[in-house]
């Protein structure tokens, strides 16, 4: 809990968001956790978030496209450190009947480092609760409305229902969007519409 606490402390130093995530006694851990991984799906790599931070999150299921893996940094490592002996007779023997039965399965030992090299599929965009966002906002409502329009849409999409979750994304990026897009967004007697 003390590490979740130091991740929202340091996202409300980056980030500034209103309200700030809320990190004082009382606090739920899966409420904390929750309001941790939706703003953590706004991050970008610019953002300088420390290491701690980084690792937090992901240990609670943050995902960050733009960062290394420990482990893909050591498969690296590995690879560029890695030298062969000088083969002996008996070792040359093994890796002759090694390369053999390769040979024979149609693989080599090239093909198989080939295939680790090769890139993964980038992961399919999923509709997050910005998505829904944007959705609920290109349609309009009142305040009220609009939270509730963005947890259905996000719940739609195959997202988790979380009212909490939806009045945050509205609180932390409506202000943002009247000062930046101050023409694209109308509000007219409490109802908010994305034009």
């Amino acid at each position: 809990m003390k590490n979740l606490k130091a991740a929202a402390k340091e996202i409300n130093e980056i980030l500034k968001p209103e309200p700030p995530i809320e990190t004082k006694v009382g606090v739920k851990k899966a409420d904390l956790q929750q309001e941790l991984l939706e703003i953590s799906e706004e991050f970008q790599e610019e953002d300088n978030f420390s290491e701690e931070t980084l690792s937090t999150l992901e240990s609670i299921g943050a995902e960050f496209d733009w960062r290394e893996t420990e482990e893909e940094t050591e498969e690296e490592t590995e690879e560029e450190t890695e030298e062969e002996p000088e083969p002996t007779k008996e070792k040359t023997k093994k890796t002759a009947n090694k390369a053999k039965k390769e040979a024979d399965k149609g693989e080599t030992k090239e093909d198989k480092k080939e295939a680790k090299k090769t890139p993964k599929e980038p992961k399919k965009p999923r509709y997050s609760r910005g998505d829904a966002l944007i959705d609920a906002l290109k349609k309009g409502g009142t305040r009220e409305e609009l939270i509730l329009l963005v947890d259905d849409l996000y719940e739609k999409n195959g997202g988790q229902r979380n009212p909490a979750g939806a009045k945050t994304m509205l609180d932390i990026h409506l202000p943002v969007l009247r000062k930046l897009n101050g023409e694209t967004l109308q509000e007219k007697n409490g109802v908010t519409k994305l034009v």
